[in-house]
């Protein structure tokens, strides 16, 4: 196999898992070897359905189609495999992203980094139940998370939808008053956040 074929298959593999919405929230938690190696594997499978459509596809509308589009002088199946396993690579990643949301795929993401205060956020989010949020400074809210995001970034903030709003006394004593009334959807960093939990409704 050629090197500039060989590229081809990596390529292929990196923009599915950098753009799919089930991969590419997850590929932005690994560093550059591991994304690497994940769009290697990813092109290696794409490279083998490649294959296996080129060579057993007896549509002759297919053959036809693929016959102009195809550059010329890869005349081996592996070669041309290689070639249509970068546009099946752009076909899948568009499919896929309209049946799996932005939301869907960063929740994954989360869940499998196992960090513990994003995962009580995005149990908020999917069961609509209240957290109890301590900022920095001991400002707190509690409230219902709405969004987390943005999904290009990952998790690098929260809306929320307050319920009561209040701050820690000198004590370590949380005391909530009415929430302001202008403060529907609040916009809180992520990194100022100090602890957070669940909030108990009894």
């Amino acid at each position: 196999m050629k090197l500039e074929l060989s590229f081809v298959v990596l390529l292929a593999g990196y923009i599915f898992v950098t753009r799919c919405n089930w991969t590419r929230f997850v590929a932005r938690q690994q560093d550059g070897y591991r994304i690497l190696f994940s769009s290697g594997v990813a092109g290696v499978v794409l490279l083998a359905i490649s294959y296996v459509m080129v060579t057993r596809v007896s549509w002759s509308w297919a053959r036809a189609t693929w016959n102009s589009l195809s550059p010329s002088g890869l005349e081996d199946p592996v070669s041309r495999s290689i070639c249509f396993a970068l546009l099946l690579s752009v076909v899948l990643v568009s499919l896929i992203n309209r049946i799996v949301s932005a939301r869907r795929g960063l929740t994954r993401a989360i869940i499998r980094g196992g960090n513990r205060l994003e995962i009580l956020l995005v149990k908020s989010l999917k069961e609509s139940e209240p957290v109890e949020i301590v900022l920095k400074g001991d400002i707190v809210f509690s409230g219902i998370v709405i969004g987390i995001g943005p999904p290009e970034n990952r998790a690098n903030y929260l809306e929320l939808d307050p319920l009561l709003q209040g701050f820690v006394d000198s004590n370590g004593i949380t005391k909530f008053q009415s929430k302001d009334k202008q403060s529907n959807g609040l916009v809180l960093p992520l990194n100022n956040i100090h602890r957070a939990q669940m909030f108990p409704l009894d």
